[in-house]
């Protein structure tokens, strides 16, 4: 069944995962640092692979919507405990190039996006594209499996929450996730304003 969204909630469909993330890194941060990157590399594919079926067997729009925001959990978890886990298992040019490698998943996840929604827009469901990316999310739960367990970090409230308020009063690091915001609110929005605008404007029709 349809869902029948109207435009703002389908680029809220689209916000709410990067919402989570916006909002919740520093908390991510601090979770990472309680239970190990690759415990919560692990939590973030269970949590996304439930997201994306609860998201394509969802029939009403708030069940849809917190299918996303739970989606955005998992997604959290696994970014965090992935640039968390990159200095820690590699050292000199392979961890450079490890870490840009890290940072093409921003531009990626722009692009494969899309290239899906080009062809679940000609098909009768659109809900297959979930039950495709829970596959994904599974494979990469297992793949997980593999890489090496973290030492404890678990090193008490006090210093988590003083680490914290210590990213808080960097003006330098306010700065960079200014910037990338920026980056991404922008990115979104044309993505999310590029199809109503092509057919209003251009008198382009997407429709077969």
């Amino acid at each position: 069944a349809q869902l029948h969204l109207t435009q703002l909630q389908g680029g809220l469909v689209i916000s709410l995962p990067a919402a989570v993330l916006a909002f919740g890194a520093l908390f991510g941060g601090w979770l990472v640092d309680r239970v190990g990157d690759k415990r919560m590399l692990l939590i973030g594919s269970a949590v996304l692979f439930v997201s994306d079926l609860a998201s394509a067997v969802a029939s009403t729009i708030p069940e849809f919507f917190t299918a996303r925001i739970l989606s955005g959990v998992g997604y959290l978890f696994i970014v965090v405990a992935a640039i968390t886990m990159l200095p820690r298992t590699t050292t000199g040019k392979r961890r450079i190039s490890a870490l840009a490698l890290w940072s093409s998943f921003v531009p990626a996840s722009f692009i494969l996006p899309m290239l899906v929604a080009s062809m679940v827009s000609g098909s009768p469901d659109w809900r297959w594209a979930f039950y495709l990316h829970a596959i994904c999310a599974a494979l990469l739960g297992l793949a997980a499996f593999m890489l090496p367990a973290s030492a404890s970090q678990a090193i008490g409230n006090r210093a988590n929450t003083a680490g914290l308020a210590t990213v808080i009063r960097t003006p330098g690091v306010l700065w960079l996730g200014v910037a990338l915001a920026a980056g991404g609110f922008l990115q979104t929005g044309v993505i999310s304003l590029l199809p109503h605008m092509l057919t209003e404007s251009y008198l382009l029709s997407f429709d077969r």
